[in-house]
């Protein structure tokens, strides 16, 4: 007996989990960090459940794996759930498909694909907290960088570390000084290329974004 093939365990963050085709337009939203600064999206997915009882009502990813198939079956037949979905959709498509500043002042003649890609390195990087990477203050900014980035168009392309085990330790030698110990192991990396497919990380927790306005 033919042994059946090998598959890969899904992803969380690149196969829908979701119990029909029909929340794919959502699972786009939800993979999509567009939502962490536009209150619409996050409306969106806080209806599917307005009572926090799932996640908090704070990670749509989340509460779109979340959701009872009969709460998504429910909101298939809301023609106003549905409406307000193609308005997103159609927005985000417009969003992508404009080049912004970076396309309106060089030259763009090869495409989004061929454009040259600004790396961005930094220590630490702070998207939204659906994304429990750590980061402080200049991490907060970071992902600020990435997001106006994003909306102006610019092929940038942000490169971080990912502290697995915590970020650095100091402890003091009882002298004139202390001693620093850092652990930390792999590396994030997010795009702020509008219609370029999202990256990620060596994570256990989701960390493909992409940065836009």
């Amino acid at each position: 007996m033919p042994m059946p093939p090998r598959t890969r365990d899904p992803s969380p963050m690149t196969s829908a989990t979701a119990p029909s085709p029909w929340p794919i337009q959502l699972r786009d939203l939800a993979l999509d960090l567009r939502w962490s600064w536009r209150p619409e999206i996050r409306a969106l997915f806080r209806s599917i459940d307005p009572d926090g009882r799932l996640t908090g009502g704070t990670d749509p990813w989340a509460i779109l794996r979340l959701a009872p198939p009969a709460r998504l079956d429910e909101l298939e037949a809301d023609p106003a759930f549905r409406e307000r979905l193609r308005r997103l959709i159609a927005e985000r498509d417009a969003y992508l498909a404009d080049g912004g500043w970076y396309a309106e002042t060089h030259d763009d003649a090869g495409g989004v694909e061929h454009r040259p890609l600004v790396a961005y390195f930094t220590a630490e990087v702070g998207l939204d907290e659906a994304l429990p990477l750590y980061s402080g203050g200049l991490g907060v900014l970071s992902g600020d960088h990435l997001k106006a980035a994003g909306s102006l168009g610019v092929p940038l392309v942000g490169v971080s570390l990912l502290y697995s085990e915590g970020t650095s330790a100091s402890s003091s030698t009882g002298r004139a000084g202390s001693v620093s110990t850092t652990r930390t192991t792999g590396s994030t990396c997010c795009r702020s290329r509008r219609s370029a497919r999202p990256t990620a990380g060596r994570s256990a927790s989701p960390s493909h974004c992409r940065a836009g306005r």
